[in-house]
């Protein structure tokens, strides 16, 4: 996976599919010094938010292994695992 410049559209598209697009967020953050960081945001009927961090260095030593096909369905699971948590905890 070669990231582009509009990489954080993508991602945003194809996570919704899965939460809709008023559920999914993702910003590119560009901190001064530091590599880009992709903010990753799932806010679920107002009650559950979850935030994620990617950033370049980690998505480069993954390119060879993922697509972002494949990254979608990773982070989608993580989502579900730990809203299951959240929600089984209440």
């Amino acid at each position: 996976m070669i990231i582009s410049e509009d990489f954080d559209i993508k991602l945003r598209a194809a996570l919704a599919i899965h939460y809709g697009l008023d559920k999914v967020y993702v910003d590119k953050i560009r901190r001064d010094g530091f590599d880009d960081i992709y903010l990753i945001k799932i806010k679920i009927n107002d009650k559950f938010e979850w935030d994620y961090h990617l950033n370049e260095p980690l998505l480069l030593a993954l390119r060879d292994c993922f697509v972002l096909e494949d990254l979608v369905k990773v982070l989608i699971d993580e989502f579900e695992k730990d809203k299951r948590g959240v929600i089984d905890d209440n």
